[in-house]
């Protein structure tokens, strides 16, 4: 009984830890309450499971987080809970999906969501949605991710749910972007700042600057984009999320190139390349790559910058859009046609580029 009550007094720091987006701490802590909460005590280990998962993912630790959620899966089968499975199956889809295994990631989504139906959770439903728009975007399934979002966004709103309408809005503000509408982009980053700033999620805040910043840049209004860039990196900073805080230091140096600041923006694609590197980052490695080849184009280095851009296309194999980008610029690099790769891109859903040239502001 000593060891049960501990581990309460342990679960409940750790949850304050959480809601204060203090993460390596509640990590620790949840840590130290599953080893002390009694093996019976099912559902207490089964919360500790996703919130520690939960943690580990927004510090980018996505192996370890994927352990913990399969941990809570196990358990919510004993439980016979589909709703506390459901839980899990979307944390292990995020794990997943930030581990660039997208498909798979979907397939949990989807099972997820059908088992929070039979419950009226509509917030649950939002939950999975959110998810899965997210990696059909990075699948190139712009359009059907712009409507699982939607449909995310009006489920958060029947749930009453603003942390959920926020998330919702924040995809959906990258979606747009990517589709080349950065002014619709623009309005959803800020109305969702809006809301996850009332809610004091220091998370969502900075992902939601990110955002804003990213229109900002796809908009050529490069001063505001580097103001809400600071204002995400030094949340990134404080959570301790490091390939969040990657993007950003990548998003400076495309707005960097697109100033004609080759050399700082070499600079910050260095240091976000390693960065991706460290947490293995396939899609932001080709980002950084693409941003390094293009640099030294533009400084009269084609040969170089054309073998670093091929690197780039390699890599991108499983990555449509990066794909599809990395083949632009060799063909901008190389003077050779874009017409037949724009058209491309109008396939998939989206506006950009309106007139490919070197610099390319990659949305």
């Amino acid at each position: 009984m000593k060891d049960e009550g501990k581990a309460k007094e342990l679960f409940e720091r750790a949850e304050e830890a959480r809601e204060g987006s203090r993460f390596r701490e509640a990590l620790s802590l949840y840590r130290r309450g599953l080893l002390l909460s009694p093996r019976e005590d099912l559902p207490g280990r089964l919360a500790g499971h996703l919130r520690a998962g939960d943690c580990l993912r927004i510090l980018g630790r996505f192996r370890e987080a994927l352990r913990h959620y399969r941990c809570a899966e196990g358990l919510a089968g004993r439980l016979e809970s589909d709703w506390d499975r459901a839980d899990a199956l979307v944390g292990v889809g995020l794990a997943l999906r930030g581990m660039g295994r997208h498909e798979e990631a979907l397939q949990y989504f989807t099972e997820a969501r059908s088992l929070y139906m039979p419950y009226g959770d509509p917030a649950g439903e939002s939950y999975a949605l959110w998810a899965a728009g997210g990696s059909l975007r990075v699948l190139g399934e712009l359009e059907r991710a712009q409507r699982f979002l939607e449909e995310a966004l009006a489920l958060a709103e029947e749930a009453g749910d603003t942390s959920a309408q926020g998330y919702a809005l924040c995809a959906l503000g990258g979606v747009l972007r990517v589709r080349g509408r950065y002014r619709e982009s623009l309005e959803r980053y800020s109305r969702a700042n809006e809301l996850l700033s009332e809610e004091e999620d220091a998370f969502g805040a900075a992902y939601s600057f990110c955002g804003i910043a990213n229109a900002y840049r796809t908009l050529g209004q490069y001063d505001l984009a580097f103001r809400y860039y600071d204002e995400a990196t030094e949340r990134y900073r404080k959570i301790g999320d490091r390939p969040s805080y990657a993007y950003t230091v990548w998003g400076k140096g495309t707005a960097h190139k697109m100033m004609g600041e080759l050399e700082e923006a070499e600079e910050a694609f260095h240091e976000a390349e390693k960065l991706f590197e460290d947490a293995e980052d396939l899609r932001g490695m080709v980002y950084a790559r693409l941003g390094l080849g293009e640099l030294a184009v533009l400084r009269g280095e084609g040969e170089a910058g054309v073998e670093a851009i091929r690197q780039a296309l390699r890599m991108s194999g499983g990555l449509p859009l990066e794909h599809l980008h990395a083949r632009l610029l060799l063909a901008l690099a190389e003077g050779e046609p874009t017409d037949g790769i724009v058209e491309e891109y109008r396939r998939i859903g989206t506006e950009f580029p309106e007139a490919p040239r070197l610099p390319l502001n990659i949305p």
